[in-house]
């Protein structure tokens, strides 16, 4: 579907490509990038970190910055109750914030990490984008607040007609997890994804079976904002944490 004509189409409506590197050999989704590029002139990579992409993840990393893609590394949910899988993607997730570290060109920070936004942590909003204005609509009309979380139904097309009319059943809030309360990270881990609690305990209110991986990941995703933000100064100083995180 990366054609030439498909790419012009897409340009000017205005549509913007995230391109999933899936199951394609490393030099197939260079060989994607640059056809996009040559047409669209941007490019933003979103990684699943599956059976296929988490042992590249690394090289994956590599090509984006040598192209200069956006890229938001997402970890597998079912992953969430594999200690084995949980240590990998620390240590993969590590290497490609060493890699974005690195380059010269800072990073855009929000999104690196799943669906954390860091630069939100100079308000008093929490830094997840989910469980608090996105939210999916199925087929028949039903309202969901998380896509792979089919519990989390919150009503419908038909009776949710404003943002006021929607209630988010799955707290990102930390505060009324016994376990979090302490921890030096709770503003910007809030306990991690909820789903992720579901799948390892049965139920959300505990904290994220990924946390010890959060608290050696989450230095290195902040220094990356601190980068970002130095570069661009003037444009985060212009705008509210608000006008920049959207």
């Amino acid at each position: 579907m990366i054609t030439t004509e498909v790419l012009k189409e897409l340009k000017s409506r205005g549509i913007r490509i995230a391109l999933n590197p899936s199951y394609d050999s490393l030099q197939d989704v260079e060989n994607k990038i640059l056809k996009i590029k040559e047409v669209c002139k941007g490019c933003a990579l979103f990684v699943c970190l599956n059976d296929a992409n988490l042992s590249r993840a690394t090289e994956i990393a590599k090509l984006a910055v040598k192209h200069n893609c956006f890229i938001r590394i997402n970890r597998m949910y079912q992953g969430s109750n594999n200690s084995e899988y949980i240590e990998e993607y620390g240590r993969k997730a590590s290497e490609m914030l060493d890699v974005l570290l690195a380059f010269p060109k800072p990073a855009w920070p929000n999104w690196v990490i799943d669906s954390v936004f860091p630069l939100r942590l100079n308000g008093n909003k929490n830094s997840y984008s989910c469980g608090k204005g996105l939210f999916v609509v199925d087929w028949d009309g039903m309202l969901r607040s998380c896509n792979p979380d089919y519990d989390s139904t919150i009503g419908s097309i038909r009776t949710h007609l404003h943002l006021k009319d929607f209630i988010f059943p799955q707290k990102w809030n930390a505060e009324d997890l016994s376990e979090c309360k302490e921890c030096s990270w709770l503003n910007l881990c809030q306990g991690g994804c909820p789903y992720t609690r579901k799948i390892a305990y049965g139920i959300y209110g505990r904290k994220t079976p990924f946390c010890e991986v959060h608290k050696k990941i989450w230095p290195k995703l902040l220094e990356l904002t601190e980068k970002w933000k130095n570069s661009h100064r003037e444009l985060y100083e212009k705008f509210t944490y608000n006008n920049v995180c959207q």
